[in-house]
């Protein structure tokens, strides 16, 4: 359906559009190979959208492209930092890259009643 609205597009408003929408379908979808070319055709007519970035940061992040996926964030923050799917990407590759480990053991052992004193 977008492909249809790329092909129809009125205005390069519209285009961009449907391609930020192409790129982020098929980033959703898994096919990076295809997401990353609408991404990369969107940032040739226009460098100062944050949502491709974000997207190719979401494929590189998924794909452990970590320097990549770095770069993307940060040109994608540049722009818009305060977007959620921004803050989204950021936390992703986090869990990626340093991942939490838990300091507190939990000691699943079912307890035991005390021995009643004597």
């Amino acid at each position: 359906m977008t492909r249809v609205g790329l092909e129809n597009a009125n205005s390069r408003k519209e285009e961009e559009v449907a391609l930020s929408n192409l790129c982020a379908g098929y980033t959703n979808k898994g096919d990076y190979e295809l997401a990353l070319r609408y991404c990369d055709i969107l940032l040739q007519r226009n460098d100062r959208l944050w949502r491709p970035y974000n997207s190719k940061a979401l494929i590189y992040t998924r794909t452990k492209q970590y320097e990549k996926a770095e770069e993307m964030l940060t040109r994608g923050e540049a722009l818009n930092g305060g977007a959620q799917s921004m803050k989204i990407a950021r936390a992703l590759y986090l869990d990626a890259t340093q991942p939490v480990r838990p300091d507190i053991e939990i000691d699943d052992r079912e307890n035991r009643p005390r021995d009643p004193l004597p």
